[in-house]
């Protein structure tokens, strides 16, 4: 029996999870670097965020004290949550976004490096030119923003189809190692996918 797309949890309560968690986890893991980044180079957490309140402020932002650094990382989450929900909305229309999660992630990571350096940089207050880019940043992109925001997305939609079937894995597997629900059903994960790009939870019993 395949899960129909009426049984799933409503869309906007899905994207919300998704793009929230997605954006929470992809800015954590980029601020933490950044800062042990910064700590190593000598700056303190809060010139770093100041920093990236000078997008929008310019220099005057390095003045602000903590209400600057306080604007600096609703910016940075902001960016991430929004770099989130381009991708989840992506993943709807593009179905090999889900399919191949990891290479689409780190793809993404590349994209999103491209989209701030070479257009949200050059337009913000600090007027940074086009440069070459950094090997450095863009593996920090790749794999602490565009990967966690694809697995994310990914995770969090099939676990949604899975608790609309409910039932906790009993960890037993058939011949063919589909892992089992209790007592008296099995689960796949089909390779194809609903209209929205949402994997097809099949249910059958046994």
């Amino acid at each position: 029996m395949t899960a129909s797309p009426s049984s799933v949890l409503s869309r906007p309560s899905q994207a919300y999870r998704a793009i929230g968690f997605a954006g929470l986890l992809a800015g954590s893991l980029d601020i933490t670097a950044a800062f042990v980044e910064a700590g190593l180079e000598g700056r303190s957490p809060v010139s770093l965020l100041q920093g990236i309140a000078g997008g929008l402020l310019g220099m005057s932002s390095f003045k602000g004290g903590l209400a600057t650094a306080a604007l600096g990382a609703f910016f940075h989450f902001l960016i991430a949550t929004t770099a989130a929900a381009v991708f989840y909305l992506a993943s709807r229309k593009l179905k090999f976004l889900q399919r191949h999660a990891i290479a689409s992630g780190l793809i993404y990571g590349v994209a999103v490096y491209a989209f701030m350096n070479y257009i949200v940089l050059p337009l913000s207050a600090y007027h940074v030119k086009i440069a070459l880019p950094s090997i450095k940043d863009v593996t920090i992109l790749m794999f602490l923003v565009g990967l966690p925001i694809s697995l994310m997305v990914r995770s969090i939609r099939i676990g949604v189809l899975l608790d609309e079937i409910g039932g906790p894995f009993c960890g037993a597997k058939n011949r063919e190692g589909v892992r089992h629900l209790c007592p008296c059903r099995k689960l796949l994960v089909a390779p194809e996918s609903l209209n929205d790009g949402s994997p097809v939870i099949r249910r059958e019993r046994y």
